[in-house]
């Protein structure tokens, strides 16, 4: 990849290069040389000259620049769509919105047989959160909760498409209390959807060691189970662990050998330490939590997530298998 995430010029090139089939979000300028200006106010940032749009578009890519052309996309024969909606972060309020972001992909990649995998991220519940901005970090977490919600309503969406929200971090020492503590920087009161008042304080503005939860349904979900480094869920998103007692995920061993879903009621959550820059840091806990039945979901049902983590995430790993007859039966985590 890259040495440093600041190389943004770098890794948009890289995105297309690799034919992503979605990609959905801000930063325009990376894609512009410096001459140009495309659908927002600023120069390009490039210096190779290349107009990765121009270029994009004549790879196939579908190309968008606001909500009303992203809603107008033909999900059926679109299989490249690039969205570019603000010059760098895309600014508040969000358009498109993060749900309909997550809509237009999953209508896209539903299309296609083999199955697919989609990362969606809430990435400014972090900034928000640097700033010790309770009521951007609430927003942009409920944001991000109507996107998990839409995705698992989703038509396209298989019965036991593999979901998952986490965090990679948290960020602020955000604590919530039903009293107001009278510290400076206490932001509320905010309110419940029953109306009872809450307040919000911060223990810093960088990241911290504290736990995050993974919450997780469909396909082997229960592998998720336990505490754990957060390195596991990519370490295991590929088939094979050899030790069924590793750090891993993967169909591997014995793990392959179970054949059977937990109950709707068995716990499928984790909380994991992120390292705040210190390896004595690291911390395990272990917070159960429930996912309903896949068919104890209405539609436009909110499951509300159990904390305000920054940079969740929602990955979903759709398999397809045939019936009895066929007796195809792909391997768990098949995208990679």
């Amino acid at each position: 990849h890259v040495d440093n995430r600041s190389m943004m010029v770098e890794i948009a090139e890289q995105m297309l290069a690799a034919r992503i089939n979605v990609l959905l979000g801000g930063g325009e300028d990376e894609f512009l040389p410096a001459s140009a200006v495309g659908c927002y106010p600023e120069a390009g940032e490039r210096t190779d000259s290349r107009n990765l749009i121009a270029e994009a578009i004549t790879a196939g890519y579908t190309h968008v620049c606001d909500a009303a052309a992203l809603s107008a996309v033909e999900p059926l024969s679109t299989t490249h769509l690039l969205g570019l909606f603000a010059d760098e972060g895309m600014n508040r309020p969000f358009s498109p919105s993060l749900v309909e972001m997550t809509q237009a992909a999953l209508d896209i990649l539903t299309q296609d047989p083999d199955g697919f995998f989609l990362m969606v991220e809430g990435g400014q519940i972090d900034w928000a959160s640097h700033q010790n901005d309770a009521q951007n970090a609430i927003s942009d977490t409920l944001g991000l909760d109507e996107a998990v919600s839409a995705a698992m309503v989703h038509p396209g969406v298989a019965a036991g498409t593999l979901v998952i929200v986490t965090a990679d971090h948290e960020t602020g020492g955000m604590s919530a209390d039903l009293v107001s503590s009278g510290l400076p920087g206490e932001d509320g009161p905010f309110y419940m959807p029953d109306g009872t008042p809450f307040y919000v304080n911060w223990a810093s503005g960088s990241h911290t060691d504290a736990h995050v939860p993974t919450t997780s349904r469909g396909s082997r979900s229960y592998l998720l189970s336990g505490s754990y480094e957060n390195t596991r869920i990519h370490d295991g998103s590929s088939p094979g662990d050899p030790d069924p007692s590793g750090p891993g995920i993967g169909a591997g061993s014995r793990l392959a050998d179970r054949t059977t879903e937990p109950g709707p009621t068995e716990p499928r959550s984790s909380h994991h330490g992120r390292d705040s820059g210190q390896a004595s840091s690291r911390r395990r806990v272990t917070v159960p939590y429930q996912w309903p039945n896949e068919r104890d979901l209405p539609s436009g049902v909110r499951r509300r997530l159990p904390c305000l983590a920054s940079n969740a995430i929602l990955g979903a790993c759709q398999i397809r298998v045939q019936g009895e007859a066929g007796g195809d039966r792909r391997p768990p985590f098949p995208c990679r």
